[in-house]
């Protein structure tokens, strides 16, 4: 349920508040267009009220699509970008970037370390193990989804939040990424990519050891998994080598600031 009113003009979107035209009894009684009086985030945040909570409708990509996001944002107070995707086109089962709420609503549990307009952006506000950090995705179905808070000095409650700008581009420009005398044992060893967020394609080379033929085999392209074999011995286990690999990917390395979340 949208709670900000948008100005025609600007394209501004602005909290309306919870205050009730029932309320007050005639137009002086009305000290502000914006008051926020709702007790429902109070624990978590010291204030009352909610974000400015805007959402687009679910985003058809045509086709199930590796991409990385980029996204510009202003207005008055913190800005965070939610991103959910999934290939059913309702969205279900979806999986999450910069997610701040437990349900993806403006009023339940905060699921990251901090609280918007507490800390700047990208310092402690991700959490990785609910899937907060930005990175590369493949799916077909996405939306986009803006919290926008503003607390007065005292921190007892919120001030006028707005939305100003909010323009995201979904990219699928490729970068090749090196790793050098890499270590690996066992049947699933993963590699850590310092630029790739999602590989596409891998080549494996093993260096040379005495007395066998190792042979490097992709094991899982998603979780950047790998082994290598010795052809020698005629099995399918992992054996403890030394490779070099060359990757092809979408760029994973993304961070969230004041003004919006792209490339590092």
């Amino acid at each position: 349920m949208p709670n900000y009113t948008l100005d025609s003009d600007t394209r501004t979107l602005t909290h309306n508040g919870d205050i009730l035209w029932s309320t007050y009894t005639a137009w002086s009684s009305y000290p502000s267009w914006t008051q926020h009086t709702s007790t429902s985030t109070v624990a978590e945040t010291g204030a009352t009220g909610t974000p400015l909570y805007f959402q687009t409708e679910i985003i058809d990509l045509g086709s199930s699509l590796t991409v990385y996001p980029e996204i510009n944002y202003s207005g008055q107070g913190d800005v965070r970008a939610v991103i959910e995707f999934s290939d059913n086109s309702d969205l279900s089962s979806a999986s999450f970037l910069g997610k701040y709420t437990t349900d993806n609503a403006k009023d339940t549990e905060i699921v990251v370390y901090d609280v918007l307009d507490y800390q700047d952006a990208g310092y402690t506000n991700e959490d990785s193990s609910t899937n907060s950090n930005y990175s590369s995705f493949t799916a077909r179905y996405v939306r986009f989804t803006a919290f926008v808070d503003d607390f007065n000095e005292a921190s007892t409650s919120r001030d006028v939040q707005t939305l100003e700008s909010f323009n995201w581009s979904l990219k699928t420009d490729t970068i090749q990424e090196q790793l050098s005398d890499v270590s690996v044992s066992g049947d699933t060893a993963a590699l850590t990519f310092s630029e790739i967020g999602t590989v596409l394609s891998m080549n494996i080379t093993p260096h040379s050891a005495a007395n066998k033929k190792l042979v490097g085999q992709i094991v899982n392209k998603t979780n950047k998994t790998i082994r290598v074999v010795d052809a020698n011995s005629f099995s399918v286990s992992g054996v403890s080598a030394t490779v070099d690999v060359s990757a092809t990917g979408v760029p994973g390395r993304l961070e969230a600031s004041t003004e919006g979340v792209g490339k590092v």
